[in-house]
């Protein structure tokens, strides 16, 4: 944290954020005002402030899910994506900081039953 790369690397990551919001307040959220009702911007409102706290608590923020299984976890998959995490490092799952939280809980038990399901 120290280093000139990592200063250089947070001020890069700064600016694609400001210019992400910049967008977003310039562009995107007038045009939806135009084009959407009152009731129908509250709607989507309320469930990106919902999926926004899910995501937060660390659970996965979409209802049904990518693969459409609770969520997008696996059933029966209670552990948070930290715990996950750690059982693949654990059981030296390759690729694991970029998986998902549902693709973490698949090569775990895939990985835990001994290989390929």
């Amino acid at each position: 944290m120290d280093s000139e790369e990592f200063d250089r690397a947070l001020q890069e990551w700064t600016s694609a954020i400001l210019h992400h919001v910049e967008e977003e307040e310039n562009d995107l959220l007038p045009a939806l005002r135009q084009a959407l009702t009152p009731a129908r911007l509250q709607e989507l409102g309320l469930a990106f402030a919902q999926r926004r706290s899910q995501a937060l608590a660390g659970r996965h923020a979409t209802a049904g899910g990518e693969d459409g299984e609770r969520g997008g976890q696996r059933a029966g998959t209670t552990e948070t994506r930290k715990e996950l995490y750690d059982k693949a490092r654990d059981l030296d799952i390759e690729g694991r900081s970029t998986m998902k939280k549902d693709e973490l809980a698949e090569e775990v038990h895939r990985a835990e039953a001994g290989g390929d399901d």
